[in-house]
């Protein structure tokens, strides 16, 4: 004599992969990375600043104006083609702010008499405060 006995079984639903979590932990990662990351603006021409035994703790001027050693100048983010356009470019920034301080980040490789000279050309622009750049070795 042969009992049959029916046992229910629990059929278990297929698990499907949560897509909610992985997507909260990669937002979350994001947030992170943003908050805890350090944004330093891009030079548009790579400089190689000059060195200096004596400096002063002077921070960054409000306006700067990059020298390539090719004779490149940028002012702010405005590539300067002639020696005019930096010149109107400095006297609209004293227009503004006419207690404006501008630092010159020259590359290390520039001829010396040209930056003296583009130095004493933005002071002529009408330039109070001008400052060099430089970094400790």
């Amino acid at each position: 004599m042969a009992y049959q006995v029916e046992i229910e079984r629990n059929r278990k639903k297929p698990r499907t992969v949560g897509l909610v979590p992985m997507i909260n932990v990669i937002l979350l990662m994001l947030i992170f990375f943003v908050l805890a990351g350090k944004i330093e603006p891009v030079d548009i021409i790579p400089v190689n600043i000059p060195l200096s035994e004596q400096s002063s703790h002077t921070s960054l001027g409000e306006e700067i104006i990059t020298l390539g050693r090719h004779d490149e100048i940028v002012a702010g983010n405005d590539v300067m083609f002639n020696l005019d356009d930096l010149h109107r470019w400095v006297h609209e920034r004293i227009k503004k702010n006419p207690a404006a301080r501008f630092t010159i980040k020259a590359d290390a490789d520039m001829e010396a008499y040209k930056l003296i000279d583009m130095m004493k050309y933005i002071e002529d622009a009408g330039a109070q405060d001008v400052v060099l750049a430089a970094q400790k070795p």
